[in-house]
């Protein structure tokens, strides 16, 4: 089985080509027709043949390479605001290829049991490392990797490229939008939100506006918008990372008539509410979710080696109706 397996996962076997029978292959390998049908049995448990009433076994198109995909969370699913955006991406995949997928956090109490029965498994840690825990999935040899954050510890990684999407974002409002005096907030909490702040930053110094950053959370930005129109030269464009930020600072905004020129990321789907009035770095959380999971199937079949990151296309969208 061992030999038919990586044969399968190396590409020597192509997707759709028959296999030898089973009276061949117990010939072949030298063992007894019990065993070569054991075998048969065990690479079609394993999602890598399909065995056809008389006509054969046939690699998969597309193997099964395990069973089911751990997601692992840090916090309650529900609390992220685009976790179902990646989620959805995710089914997409393990739907067409027969996987079953597991959300679980890892304050759960059985979270210790299930990481001790990773045999055919895949994790996905979604928007959280663990060094601990990387390092065990490491050793136990479990595909794994890190979704929607920059890993640190892990090897692999899937995440919207928030730097580049935030550089690109600050320099179009600053060369399309004409604007000169750009004010970011953000939550310094929050990884996603410190990557935005590099790129913004980055921007700073390419286009040569002057770097205003302030530090808010969902419940304080308001205040800080606030504070921000009531100025003597208030800003003339707002950055706001996150996916709830922007939606929250809305109230202010409207409220001080003022004409300023609103840019956000779409963390989540949600926020394209505001694309009437708001430039944004467009990227989306499903395709995301499909590029982890394709990634995880090239990590467990060895066509992935080494380390890597994968990003999401994104692009700067103008607003709708701008003012």
């Amino acid at each position: 089985m061992d030999d038919l397996k990586s044969r399968i996962l190396s590409g020597a076997l192509k997707p759709g080509e028959k296999l030898s029978g089973q009276l061949a292959l117990a010939k072949e390998h030298g063992v007894s027709a019990i065993t070569s049908e054991r075998a048969l049995f065990e690479l079609e448990k394993a999602g890598l043949i399909e065995r056809r009433s008389r006509s054969g076994s046939f690699v998969k198109e597309t193997p099964r390479l395990f069973s089911k995909v751990l997601v692992v969370t840090n916090i309650w699913a529900s609390e992220n605001f685009g976790f179902t955006d990646y989620y959805a991406g995710l089914m997409e995949r393990a739907e067409n290829a027969g996987v079953n997928l597991e959300i679980t956090r890892i304050s759960a109490p059985d979270f210790e049991s299930k990481m001790a029965a990773l045999k055919n498994k895949a994790v996905i840690l979604f928007g959280f490392e663990e060094p601990e825990l990387v390092k065990k999935l490491k050793s136990d040899k479990v595909p794994h990797l890190v979704m929607a954050i920059n890993s640190q510890y892990s090897d692999f990684c899937v995440t919207e490229n928030r730097r580049a999407a935030a550089r690109e974002l600050a320099a179009r409002l600053f060369h399309d939008g004409v604007c000169r005096r750009l004010a970011f907030i953000y939550n310094p909490l929050q990884t996603n939100h410190r990557t935005c702040l590099e790129g913004y930053l980055a921007s700073s110094v390419e286009c040569g506006f002057k770097p205003m950053t302030y530090k808010a959370d969902e419940d304080s930005v308001n205040t800080v918008v606030s504070g921000l129109m009531n100025r003597k030269s208030p800003p003339d464009s707002i950055i706001i990372s996150g996916g709830a930020m922007p939606l929250a600072a809305i109230p202010s905004i409207f409220k001080s008539g003022s004409n300023v020129k609103l840019g956000v990321f779409t963390e989540n789907s949600s926020v394209l509410n505001l694309r009437n009035t708001a430039w944004t770095a467009f990227y989306s959380q499903s395709e995301t979710g499909r590029l982890a999971f394709d990634m995880l199937y090239g990590i467990a079949s060895g066509k992935i080696t080494g380390a890597g990151i994968q990003h999401p296309p994104f692009e700067i969208l103008r607003p709708l109706r701008p003012a």
